[in-house]
C-alpha cells in the first residue's frame, strides 16, 4: 500500500471547481503535491455536489422515536469526519429505512475507510440499494459507471458519464475524481478491458480536464496497459509537470497487483535523471528489491549516492539491501551514516540497529539504540529489547526497573508484579533473582496459594529440597486437585532425592488428575528410568517428547535410548539449543524490523 498521502487521495473527492467553456489554463502551483493534496483535503466529496434529493421531490424519511438517537450519533460522528463511527449507525438506518440521503451517507462512509472485503461488498451492496431508492438522480449515474465497468457495460458507463459532465460541466474535475477513486479500487480482473477502453473513451472526450488523465493513468495501471502508462506519464509530465500524486498513485496500483516488471520499465526512466523524485525513486528501488534483481538495485543504488542527491534516502535504501544479502556489518555501515528527519524513522532505525547489534552479540552497543525510541507505539517493543539486554548482562537492576515499567503498566498491585516479575526470572533461568524476590516478602504473602506455589518452584530450582517438599505439600494441602504442583512435587523426589517411592506416589496422583499433560509424561517416565524400568521410561518420555520438543524431555529421551543401548537413536533426538534459538529469534526482529521500514521507505513490504 502507498503512503497515507494516498490513502487520503484515494478517498477524498473534493477539489476545487473550475469553469470548462473554454479549454481552461491552470495554475502550475496548483498541481504540486502539497497544494494539490491541500485542495483534496480542504473541499466537500465531490459526490455532495451532485445531490439532487430535494430536486427530485424525495421526502426525509421520518425516523421512529427509538431511532432518533441512531441518526443524531451518525450525524456527529460524520459532521467530524469520523466516518468508521458514523457507519454502523448509518448502515442500520440505511436498511431499515431505505432513504437515499441515508444511503448516501452509509456509502460515503465506506468510501473513506473501505480497506476489507467485508466492507468492499457492505459498499457494493449500499451501492445497489442506492441505485434501486433513486434511480433517476445524478448520484445514481455516478454509481451507475462503477457498476458498469464492473459489468463490462462499457456503454452504459460512457453514457452516464456524458450526461453528468454536460449537466455540471462546471464540477467536471470532481466528477472525474471521484471515478478516479473507483477505478482504482472497485474493479476486478474480469473487467480490466472494458476499463482500459472506458480510460480510452475519457481521454478522446474530455481530455482538457487534467483529471481525466487521473482516470487515465489508473486504469491503464489497473489494467497493466504499459502503452497507456507511457502515454499518460509523458503527457502528465509535459502538460503538468509537477503534478506527481498521478505518478505515485498508478505505481501503488501496480505494487497492489505485483505488476512489478512494468513498475520498473515505467519508472526507470523517471529515476535516472538529475535529482529524481525520492518517492519514485523508492518504489523503483522496490521493485527490483521485489523482482530479485538486487545486482541492479546496488548498481543503480551507488550511483545514485555518488551523486549526492537523496542522500538519505539511498543509504537506507542500500542499508536494506545489505540485510536482503545477510550483509549486517554492512547494513549498520550505511544506517550509522543516515540522519533521520521524523520520528518514526529515527525509531524504527533504533530498533532496527539495536537488533542488529544484537544479534552481533554487542549488547552495549544494542542497549543505546533501543534507549533512542522515547515514544510511539515502538516504545513498548524497544522496552521488550532493553529487557532482554540487560538480562543478558546481568544487569538486575535495569532489568527490573523495566519489568516494573512493565507492570505499572498493566496496573499490577505489589503482590502481582512479584509473581511477574519472578514469573519471568524462571522463564530465563534466573533462579536466584525470582527466588530473593520471593523471599523478601514472603512474611507478607506467603499465605497466598500462587504465591506460596511460586516460592516452592524456586525453592525447588535452587536446590533447597527439604524446603521446596515442605512448601509443596503445604501447598497441595490447601489445593489438592492440582496436578501440575503433585507433578513438579513427584519431580523434586525423583532427581533431588533417592526415594523414588515417593516421587511415584505423587507422580501417579498427577498422571491420574492429567493424563495427556507433557510434563506429567515425562516426569513419570523419568521415575521409571531411575527404577531402571527403561522400556515403560521410554513410552512415557517418547510420548511426552513428541508433545511439545521440550529441552528436559530431549535430555531425558537420550538418557533412556543410551541405557537401551540404542546410541543411533539416542544421536537421532534433536535438542533445541537455547542460544541457538533466541539468535533465530533475533534474526526474526531484524527482518519484522525491516518489514516495518520497507512499509515507511517504499509504502509496500519487500518480499
Amino acid at each position: 500500500m502507498m503512503r497515507i498521502l494516498l490513502l487520503i487521495l484515494l478517498f477524498g473527492f473534493g477539489i476545487v471547481a473550475c469553469s470548462t467553456t473554454n479549454v481552461p489554463q491552470y495554475n502550475q502551483k496548483e498541481f504540486e503535491t502539497a497544494n494539490y493534496q491541500k485542495n483534496v483535503d480542504n473541499a466537500i466529496d465531490a459526490a455532495d455536489l451532485l445531490s439532487d434529493f430535494d430536486q427530485n421531490n424525495i421526502p426525509d424519511s421520518k425516523v421512529d422515536a427509538a431511532d432518533i438517537a441512531n441518526l443524531v450519533q451518525g450525524n456527529l460522528y460524520y459532521n467530524q469526519g469520523e466516518y468508521a463511527q458514523a457507519f454502523p449507525f448509518y448502515n442500520i438506518l440505511a436498511l431499515k429505512y431505505k432513504d437515499p440521503r441515508i444511503i448516501y451517507k452509509a456509502i460515503i462512509c465506506l468510501e473513506h475507510v473501505s480497506v476489507t472485503q467485508e466492507q468492499a461488498q457492505n459498499l457494493n451492496s449500499l451501492v445497489n440499494l442506492f441505485i434501486q431508492t433513486d434511480p433517476d438522480s445524478r448520484l445514481a449515474r455516478l454509481f451507475k459507471i462503477r457498476m458498469a465497468i464492473s459489468n463490462q457495460e462499457i456503454a452504459v458507463a460512457e453514457s452516464n458519464l456524458d450526461s453528468l459532465m454536460k449537466e455540471n460541466s462546471d464540477n467536471g474535475r470532481v466528477i472525474l475524481l471521484f471515478i478516479s477513486s473507483v477505478v482504482s479500487t472497485d474493479v476486478g480482473p474480469d473487467s480490466y478491458n472494458t476499463l482500459v477502453e472506458f480510460a480510452n473513451y475519457v481521454i478522446a472526450n474530455y481530455s482538457s480536464y487534467p483529471e481525466a488523465h487521473m482516470v487515465a493513468i489508473l486504469s491503464y495501471a489497473v489494467g497493466n496497459n504499459t502503452d497507456g502508462l507511457d502515454s499518460q506519464i509523458s503527457y502528465i509530465q509535459t502538460n503538468y509537470p509537477s503534478w506527481l500524486i498521478p505518478l505515485y498513485w498508478s505505481a501503488d496500483l501496480l505494487v497492489r497487483n505485483n505488476h512489478f516488471v512494468t513498475l520498473v520499465k515505467i519508472l526507470q526512466p523517471l529515476v535516472t535523471v538529475d535529482n529524481p523524485d525520492k518517492v519514485l525513486q523508492n518504489l523503483y528501488v522496490a521493485a527490483l528489491f521485489n523482482l530479485k534483481q538486487t545486482d541492479q538495485a546496488k548498481a543503480y543504488l551507488n550511483t545514485q549516492l555518488a551523486t549526492g542527491v537523496n542522500h538519505n534516502n539511498i543509504l537506507i535504501d542500500l542499508g536494506m539491501l545489505s540485510i536482503q544479502n545477510g550483509a549486517y556489518t554492512e547494513a549498520l555501515i550505511y544506517f550509522n551514516q543516515v540522519v533521520p528527519n521524523n520520528k518514526p524513522l529515527t525509531n524504527v532505525l533504533a530498533l532496527l540497529k539495536g537488533a542488529i547489534y544484537d544479534y552481533q552479540g554487542q549488547t552495549s552497543n544494542a542497549i543505546v539504540q533501543y534507549r533512542l525510541v522515547s515514544d510511539g507505539p515502538l516504545l513498548a517493543i524497544s522496552d521488550i529489547m532493553l529487557l532482554n539486554a540487560y538480562l543478558n548482562t546481568n544487569d538486575y537492576t535495569s532489568t527490573n526497573n523495566i519489568l516494573d515499567k512493565l507492570a505499572q503498566q498493566d496496573k499490577l498491585n505489589d503482590m502481582q508484579t512479584i509473581l511477574f516479575k519472578s514469573g519471568y526470572y524462571l522463564g530465563e533461568s534466573k533462579y536466584r533473582w525470582g527466588y530473593d524476590l520471593l523471599n523478601r516478602k514472603l512474611s507478607v504473602y506467603g499465605k497466598n496459594p500462587e504465591y506460596l506455589y511460586q516460592y516452592a518452584v524456586f525453592s525447588g530450582m535452587m536446590n533447597y529440597t527439604k524446603q521446596s517438599i515442605s512448601l509443596y505439600k503445604k501447598y497441595l494441602k490447601q489445593n489438592p486437585d492440582r496436578a501440575f504442583a503433585y507433578n513438579d512435587l513427584g519431580y523434586i523426589y525423583a532427581d533431588q532425592t533417592r526415594d523414588y517411592k515417593q516421587a511415584k506416589k505423587y507422580a501417579d496422583k498427577a498422571y491420574k488428575l492429567a493424563p495427556n499433560d507433557p510434563n506429567v509424561l515425562d516426569t513419570l517416565g523419568w521415575i521409571y528410568y531411575k527404577l531402571g524400568d527403561y522400556n515403560k521410561a521410554l513410552s512415557y518420555i517418547k510420548s511426552s517428547y513428541d508433545m511439545n520438543y521440550s529441552v528436559d524431555s530431549a535430555h531425558h529421551l537420550v538418557a533412556v535410548y543410551l541405557a537401551l543401548n540404542r546410541q543411533d537413536l539416542a544421536h537421532a533426538v534433536k535438542i533445541i539449543d537455547k542460544a541457538q534459538l533466541q539468535q533465530q529469534l533475533k534474526l526474526q526482529v531484524i527482518y519484522k524490523l525491516q518489514v516495518l521500514l520497507s512499509y515507511l521507505q517504499f509504502g509496500i513490504e519487500v518480499k
